[in-house]
């Protein structure tokens, strides 16, 4: 009784120190594990390869070199069929090609790409073997004819080396000294080339690899990390890292630093990221504070702030697709509210006041674009609008193998880390750089083709992946030539030329180019497609007859007509793009609003100004508590 009296003034005395130093280890102990997956990820690899490559990890000198030898030896050569169908152009999805993202004017000289055929008898690499069943069969014997005049044949680039098929395991060149950053140590974990890909400071960059190196040597932190939570039955505990090594008091608060372990994988700073997973900060939140009443509203909804008018508009804060996106949204909900009354007629004033980005149930619910609008009597209020998006995907029947199919999607800021796009709800425009993923279930290997067709019928590009019976993601992004063409774009997934699954996606006309109203005189160009209407550096044109797509003169007749548009006009097929991929789910008003149709902002339950009791903070109590 005496020794727990003491233990209990002891953790009275000191409880402040105790949570400070709870936070901090609780840190350290996620940075150890998050880092030691390193090395257990870069043994993994070396027993592994990839199908699919990695748009960012290779080195451009030595594509070049393996570019013009395969150039050369493929040259001259015919393409096999299949059922007596000619194969047309389609092209690996390998690091080779990722060279068609260039301007076209910055090809090899031809003296160099003689010197390669004089030497590729000693040069050229072995040919990769394909599954039989891979519609990537038909480029095997493409070494034995030309295509047109220039004799050239298509590519067959080597495959790199990683995890087959998955999204973590597209091929990652160590860092080099021909990197902007100069490592200490040679850098091959996957996931800390994954962070130095996304980072885009060098700074950063540099300091991610002085960290690595550092915990590599075994100079960043002690590498095993004592067990010092019981087994018990719903629920698996971590490892953590006790006060043992910092506080003398540490043996008395051992139970309190055992943590449940989550139900998905866990890396370092991701759980306790809201707009990913709340699971984590839910648990901290009823270990401090105790459970919510039942029926609490809100508890599984999340809001997080993109734009607020205070901090200014600018391209920090909204970009010119952002803005154009928002502003057309806050438009399509206004005008779901024609034909609900006089007093239901509202016109928008200036740019959007915020944007927030809702959450519920850890799903991306859609944005909530709040707006400054006039009365129909002259009186202004403000209204908050929520856009959902619709659904893109479509899969055939009769899928066959291919019914490991989950999942198609186009989008940009691909995180494989937490297998989601970070920009929510896929906001595209011309300058932007999209990639296709695909999600898998387990199944029988299987090689697909992927098809990008562009609004005016234009094939962009074709490429086969070799799906691994592991692989749970695959992505690749094509390096098209921008601007990409304003309008609604299509992605396909084929088997044997066959289409098994397509998805859409819109590359949204920009009614601002730099904040400012667009101007066909100045910003015309971001309308009017690439160069030739060629996205790659070799046309794939010749598969719209396979895949049966409309004329092509008369998409090209559309879309330049419609690259000439401004003012208005403009608005409206920027309308009628983002009509088709998001629909008004609700609006409400901030004070109240004569329009029946218009609930206020505090009672609904997806509004930003509907209570959260989970942001609710008040003053610091007596306790030292917020709640």
């Amino acid at each position: 009784m005496v020794a727990s009296a003491r233990v209990q003034r002891i953790f009275r005395r000191y409880k402040l120190a105790i949570a400070a130093a709870l936070t901090i280890l609780l840190v350290q102990g996620l940075v150890v594990w998050s880092l030691r997956s390193l090395e257990e990820g870069e043994a993994e690899r070396k027993h592994r390869r990839s199908k699919l490559p990695d748009h960012n990890s290779q080195d451009p000198k030595r594509d070049v070199g393996v570019w013009e030898r395969q150039n050369a030896a493929l040259s001259g050569g015919n393409r096999s069929a299949r059922g007596g169908l000619e194969r047309p152009a389609v092209t690996m999805a390998t690091s080779s090609q990722r060279r068609g993202g260039k301007k076209r004017g910055s090809r090899p000289s031809d003296s160099r790409r003689k010197g390669a055929a004089g030497s590729q008898s000693q040069e050229v690499p072995p040919a990769v073997p394909h599954d039989p069943s891979s519609s990537q069969r038909n480029l095997s014997d493409a070494g034995r004819g030309g295509r047109g005049a220039g004799g050239r044949g298509a590519l067959v680039p080597p495959l790199g080396p990683g995890e087959p098929g998955s999204v973590e395991g597209a091929p990652h060149a160590p860092v080099s000294s021909s990197d902007d950053v100069t490592p200490e140590c040679e850098i091959a974990g996957k996931d800390a080339l994954s962070a130095l890909q996304r980072t885009s400071s060098r700074q950063c960059r540099q300091e991610i690899a002085s960290v690595v190196c550092q915990h590599q040597a075994g100079r960043l932190m002690p590498g095993p990390l004592p067990q010092k939570c019981p087994q018990h039955g719903k629920h698996t505990h971590t490892h953590t890292h006790t006060l043992t090594h910092t506080l003398p008091l540490s043996p008395t608060l051992t139970p309190l630093l055992c943590l449940q372990q989550l139900t998905r994988p866990t890396f370092f700073a991701r759980k306790f990221e809201s707009s990913v997973n709340q699971e984590a900060i839910d648990i901290l939140d009823t270990h401090l504070y105790g459970q919510y009443p039942p029926g609490t509203l809100a508890l599984k909804g999340y809001w997080e702030s993109v734009y607020e008018r205070e901090d200014g508009l600018n391209t920090h804060t909204l970009s010119d697709v952002q803005l154009t996106t928002h502003t057309s949204l806050t438009r399509l909900g206004l005008q779901s509210l024609h034909g609900k009354g006089p007093d239901c007629k509202f016109e928008s004033i200036g740019f959007p006041v915020s944007v927030n980005v809702y959450f519920y149930d850890d799903r991306f619910q859609g944005y909530l674009v709040k707006q400054e609008v006039q009365t129909a009597s002259g009186g202004r209020d403000t209204l908050e609008v929520w856009s959902v998006p619709q659904a893109t995907l479509q899969l055939e029947n009769n899928l066959r193998e291919f019914e490991r199919l989950k999942h198609l999607e186009v989008g940009t800021e691909w995180d494989p880390k937490e297998r989601i796009f970070r920009n929510f709800g896929g906001l595209m425009g011309p300058l932007d750089e999209p990639v296709a993923v695909q999600r898998w279930a387990r199944g029988p290997n299987l090689t697909a083709t992927v098809v990008w067709v562009d609004p005016a019928n234009v094939v962009a590009a074709s490429y086969d992946i070799t799906v691994e019976t592991e692989a749970e993601f695959t992505q690749y992004r094509p390096p098209l030539q921008r601007p990409l063409r304003p309008g609604v774009w299509h992605v396909r997934v084929l088997r044997m030329w066959e289409r098994v699954a397509q998805t859409r996606f819109l590359i949204t006309p920009l009614s601002y180019h730099t904040h400012k109203p667009f101007s066909t005189a100045d910003d015309g160009w971001l309308h009017a497609g690439p160069a030739g209407n060629l996205y790659l550096e070799q046309s794939f044109q010749q598969l719209s007859s396979v895949l049966r797509l409309p004329s092509l003169e008369s998409g090209l007749r559309e879309a330049q007509g419609l690259a000439v548009l401004q003012g208005r006009e403009l608005d409206a097929w920027v309308d009628r793009g983002l009509s088709s991929f998001w629909s008004p789910a609700g609006l409400c008003s901030s004070a109240g609003s004569a329009c029946a149709a218009l609930p206020s902002c505090s009672r609904t339950s997806w509004s930003s100004m509907s209570p959260d009791p989970k942001a609710e903070l008040g003053p610091v109590k007596s306790n030292g508590r917020i709640r």
